[in-house]
């Protein structure tokens, strides 16, 4: 197997693909007019709320707790408010909803209060008779969007807020000059679940974030053997695919209950597995070898087959690969020519590549959220290299960043797109954090943030031992020292809290 020593955890967090926040304080504003809600918020995914638990609630009910929230959590009323739904207590709305809405008559003002760590929100609101209306946002240290105004003269009008910090955002109050009804409601955050491949025990292991609680090991003999190293959730949360190195295998494993995953099909490879990139819109994915191979395996993720074997020309070693959010641009990296390359790739009409740029010692690779940026972990330079994707397939060359404390394993973004932490494998492991100050322009936040005494290991080719949870709170590191845990490390004080699992080598 080609590797650089031994990385001996691979997770991956499900749900809410992560993207990154900055460190200086920020709160922006989006009108969502009157058109269906968004997947996205800035670059930050949110899903919408689950409208069972509203639905179930009697129209005409009073109440100051409204449920549904996708990442745990109920939003609180500063009053009570009146519960009804179009058709029944309310006539109109907006973009075909008809769920549950929520009415302040008499009164013209509410404060919403959010569950814990909301990256982003959206709400509709229509005033009573249509009329205009005003919205702040707070973040939980007090930073305050100030009061927005917006139409509500057609219905129902959308709004959104999201944040380029670590702050979340705390409260949303809503005033206009009558009264109005307000729902349909999306979220950002929550910790999320994280699936951890056990390398050396072929099992995997589910942690839930929220109350650190491991479930596991499962999948004992199912996979095996072999070495399972790899792992990738798709957008959706559904699927996690997980690569075994020595079988060349790729594994799809069912999240239906992340406390109880489930085997449900295999892909066979002519490569030996190792990254795995899943296209944003959940239709492809993209896998390399760690053995010496200048392939790409494509899976179409719809039938779950081997859609195609592309060979990058020029290439020597292609060794990890990464798909940014527009669902066609790829980057792969080369370790043994020192260059990434790049193009473009559609399940209908293949392969383009465009071109290819040099970077010192080409590790792994990670495209930002917003898909503008490109960072590579250059594992022999101790430095972290940035990208500007121009165009489809198109990249320019940024700057790079070193004096990293050690040989960098992975790079994750966390939820606004603005801040990226690296995890550098040495003796102990540390964690440092670089900010994206423009497309493909970088610098160094702090190196060696955070320390993680009991990891001191090497390192995979393109394996990504590094994920932040969907709320951008905490950055989950993978142990390349062997001992059975995985490291929690707090974005904000940089604290390090340990969880131990049943696996070996997790």
């Amino acid at each position: 197997m080609k590797r650089l020593g031994v990385l001996r955890l691979v997770l991956c967090v499900m749900g809410l693909c992560v993207a990154a926040v900055p460190f200086a304080a920020g709160i922006h504003f989006q009108n969502l007019g009157t058109g269906a809600p968004p997947s996205s918020v800035g670059s930050i995914p949110v899903r919408p709320f689950f409208q069972a638990p509203q639905a179930a609630i009697a129209n005409f009910t009073n109440l100051s707790s409204i449920p549904g929230s996708p990442v745990g959590g109920n939003i609180s009323t500063s009053i009570a408010v009146i519960k009804l739904a179009i058709g029944s207590g309310w006539t109109s709305w907006s973009n075909g909803y008809t769920g549950a809405v929520y009415a302040t008559y008499p009164s013209t003002s509410v404060t919403l209060t959010l569950p814990p760590g909301a990256l982003a929100f959206y709400s509709y609101v229509e005033p009573d008779p249509y009329g205009t209306f005003t919205i702040t946002a707070v973040t939980n240290s007090g930073v305050s969007s100030g009061p927005i105004t917006v139409s509500g003269l057609a219905g129902a009008n959308g709004f959104a807020f999201y944040t380029d910090d670590k702050d979340a955002i705390a409260l949303v109050t809503i005033s206009s000059s009558v009264d109005f009804a307000f729902g349909e409601f999306g979220i950002s955050g929550g910790p999320g679940w994280a699936v951890v491949a056990n390398v050396n025990d072929d099992t995997i292991d589910t942690i839930d974030l929220s109350t650190n609680t491991v479930y596991g090991p499962f999948l004992g003999g199912s996979p095996g053997p072999g070495e399972l190293l790899e792992v990738a959730v798709t957008p959706d949360g559904h699927y996690a695919l997980v690569s075994n190195f020595e079988t060349s295998t790729v594994y799809r494993v069912d999240l239906t209950n992340p406390a109880s995953p489930v085997l449900a099909g295999s892909v066979s490879l002519p490569i030996l597995p190792e990254d795995i990139a899943i296209s944003p819109d959940g239709t492809f994915a993209m896998v390399t070898d760690g053995s010496g191979s200048n392939e790409i395996c494509v899976l179409n993720l719809s039938t779950f087959t081997l859609q195609t074997t592309y060979t990058v020309p020029g290439s020597s070693i292609i060794i990890a690969v990464a798909i940014a959010p527009d669902n066609q641009t790829w980057v792969a990296a080369d370790y043994d020519s020192y260059l990434i390359f790049y193009g473009t790739y559609s399940l209908g009409g293949g392969f383009i590549l465009t071109g290819s740029l040099p970077t010192p010692s080409p590790l792994n690779v990670t495209i930002s959220p917003d898909g503008q940026t490109v960072l590579v972990a250059n594992v022999e330079s101790a430095s972290v290299s940035a990208f500007s994707i121009t165009g489809p397939g198109v990249l320019a060359a940024g700057n790079t960043v070193g004096a990293l404390p050690a040989s960098p394993q992975s790079i994750a973004f966390s939820p606004g797109g603005a801040t990226a932490y690296v995890d550098s494998v040495s003796c102990p492991d540390a964690i440092s954090w670089v900010k994206v100050t423009a497309p493909g322009t970088i610098s160094l936040g702090k190196a060696g943030a955070a320390s993680l005494p009991g990891f001191c290991g090497g390192t995979y080719y393109g394996v990504d031992g590094l994920a932040v949870t969907p709320d951008g709170q905490r950055v989950l590191v993978g142990n390349t020292g062997g001992a059975s845990s995985v490291d929690l490390v707090g974005t904000l004080s940089f604290g390090v809290t340990s969880v131990t699992t049943p696996g070996s080598y997790p």
